[in-house]
């Protein structure tokens, strides 16, 4: 059982086509997956035919502001592509007012209790957490439930800029709150190799963060938006694109980084 963040504060670097591709390869593979959809703007849980506007009995803003054991059963989806199913506690507007209300220290565990409460942290192999483009109160709780965080960038002018800030988020709940925390590594989306901007990118990623850097990047291609409008995995909808290829080989690779942190 591991439970990943998908974090970067910086928005439009690919957090949520990457969640939801990993989570896609590992239930293919025979992995039990849950996904966790953090951000308010729902895109996740969009993506996997839910609606965020909808108004259900309990939902995720009522877990973090209330900090009760909702049944499971009241707020899980469980959703089919392809041949692979696997389930998502889906995003729900509302968790914009947690966003803006912060609801003090106590909601930092909120997620994490709750997941142990209800067993749903021991029945998956994978729980991969979606978060919003921000360092505020719901990227801490995904930083204080998970076992890792993972972190996408993208070619761009800015592409690293203020990204010593979020390790130093993620430092302190490691330092104060979730002493289990690990960093798994940073993943380059969107990239050309035939243009500076990835280029300059990948350089700087590696001498910078070197190891940490999980390979190969994924290659920008229009398949990659065209799976995102039709809410499909880009490897249901595109089986022999190049990202495809791409995604498979960092699948792996995220995996033995997991495995040798476990071991």
């Amino acid at each position: 059982m591991s439970v990943v963040a998908i974090t970067n504060h910086k928005g439009g670097v690919g957090k949520t086509t990457l969640t939801y591709s990993l989570a896609y390869e590992y239930a293919l593979g025979g992995y039990s997956v849950l996904l966790v959809d953090l951000d308010p703007s729902g895109n996740l849980t969009i993506a996997m035919d839910q609606d965020p506007y909808e108004e259900g009995e309990v939902n995720l803003a009522n877990i973090i502001s209330e900090g009760e054991s909702f049944d499971p059963g009241l707020i899980k989806r469980s959703v089919t592509k392809g041949f692979a199913t696997f389930d998502i506690l889906p995003s729900n507007d509302e968790l914009y007012r947690v966003e803006s209300m912060g609801n003090g220290i106590q909601s930092l565990f909120s997620l994490k209790d709750y997941l142990n409460e209800t067993g749903l942290r021991t029945s998956y192999d994978f729980i991969f957490i979606d978060t919003p483009p921000n360092l505020g109160i719901l990227t801490n709780i995904a930083l204080v439930t998970s076992d890792y965080f993972l972190v996408p960038v993208s070619p761009g002018k800015y592409a690293l800029k203020g990204l010593d800030r979020m390790f130093k988020v993620a430092t302190m709940v490691k330092k104060r709150i979730n002493k289990n925390l690990e960093f798994l590594g940073i993943v380059i989306n969107n990239f050309r190799k035939h243009e500076q901007p990835s280029r300059a990118l990948e350089k700087s990623v590696i001498d910078l963060y070197g190891d940490a850097y999980i390979t190969p990047p994924i290659r920008r291609t229009v398949d990659v938006q065209k799976s995102e409008i039709i809410s499909e995995p880009i490897q249901l909808a595109f089986p022999n694109s190049l990202a495809v290829r791409d995604l498979k080989r960092l699948s792996q690779g995220v995996l033995k980084r997991v495995k040798k942190q476990k071991a």
